[in-house]
């Protein structure tokens, strides 16, 4: 799962105890333990259980989730999801280090946890950093050719360019170099 635990690992991992997953499943707790932390997938007799206990779908454990906190909905599979945003990937792994966190809340020393808790930290600066300034995004270069193949085209609709202008402006865009 390229390093990522799949849906329905986490799906398990939030719906019960390795203990309790390891007795409905009648396997072992390394196994229960595996399967939520996503180093091995069920096969399908133990996913039609997981299925009718959990009600977690056997295609689950093929695909990565992403959340509603991320911004997108639906689950991507491991070759799509390298092309997520860059922002998406990171606050998918926030998510996995909070369920990480509380999953050994209570067993783990202060020292696992803080280094958890800086994980997280850092990972959610690392969002903050890629987050897009309206004022870096209106004076890039890549705006700059957008914006000029806009009023190139809206040229020839000289009310309608200048409707777009007004917006531009109130967004803060000077609109240099008017072909309008």
């Amino acid at each position: 799962m390229n390093g990522r635990r799949s849906e329905g690992a986490v799906a398990l991992a939030r719906a019960a105890t390795e203990e309790a997953i390891a007795k409905a499943c009648e396997v072992s707790r390394t196994t229960a333990h595996n399967w939520r932390s996503g180093k091995k997938l069920p096969g399908p007799e133990n996913r039609a259980k997981i299925l009718a206990t959990y009600s977690i779908a056997s295609e689950a454990w093929d695909r990565l989730p992403i959340g509603p906190s991320v911004g997108v909905t639906d689950s991507v599979t491991p070759r799509s999801a390298a092309r997520l945003p860059a922002n998406a990937r990171i606050l998918a792994l926030v998510e996995d280090i909070d369920h990480e966190i509380d999953r050994l809340r209570e067993s783990s020393s202060a020292r696992e946890l803080a280094a958890l808790f800086g994980q997280k930290r850092q990972a959610l600066a690392d969002v903050a950093r890629l987050e897009p300034d309206e004022t870096k995004l209106l004076g890039s270069e890549a705006w700059q050719r957008v914006r000029d193949a806009i009023l190139e085209v809206l040229a020839e609709h000289p009310q309608v360019a200048r409707a777009v202008e007004e917006r531009l402006v109130a967004l803060g865009e000077p609109v240099a170099n008017r072909s309008c």
